[in-house]
């Protein structure tokens, strides 16, 4: 309920996730880092497998990137679940405070653990759309070859953004 003292809709609080600490302590950190899944990228995208994004508006991953862009973030793609525990390794070993991200419910509920074993705190915007999950292709999406789409919720991670910041 921690979200609703920030301006958050009770909607809205049933699409994030926390990871590693209470909401409000959370958006206190100096949060610079958004991690973003390779599956919001448009199928047959040349960026789908890249970190970097053309942004040309054919799917919500660019927006999502530009917003992070726009918000002086660094908008990072987590290619496969292998990645993600490196780059969440990464991260806390140089020093950063906590993270924004985007996933489906179902990942982060089967790896809570593991996104929790570092300590990074964070806070995750569920995705919309068939995840990997609905279609019985986790196998697929864990080694980063996942071939459906998702959407990310600009609005949200916006609002996630704009209450970071203050």
């Amino acid at each position: 309920m921690q979200f609703l003292d920030h301006g958050f809709t009770l909607a809205e609080t049933e699409r994030l996730m926390p990871v590693n600490g209470k909401p409000s302590d959370i958006l206190k950190q100096k949060i610079d880092l958004v991690l973003l899944p390779y599956c919001a990228k448009l199928p047959g995208c040349s960026y789908r497998n890249d970190d970097d994004c053309a942004i040309c508006g054919a799917c919500s991953y660019g927006d999502v990137h530009q917003a992070c862009l726009d918000a002086k973030m660094r908008p990072m793609t987590i290619l496969n679940f292998e990645h993600l525990m490196e780059t969440l390794e990464r991260e806390a070993a140089n020093g950063a405070s906590a993270y924004i991200g985007s996933c489906c419910e179902a990942f982060y509920h089967k790896h809570y653990a593991d996104f929790a074993r570092n300590g990074l705190p964070g806070i995750l915007v569920d995705v919309s759309r068939s995840t990997c999950y609905d279609l019985n292709k986790q196998r697929e999406a864990y080694l980063g070859d996942f071939e459906g789409q998702t959407d990310m919720d600009l609005a949200l991670i916006q609002k996630l953004i704009a209450a970071s910041r203050k």
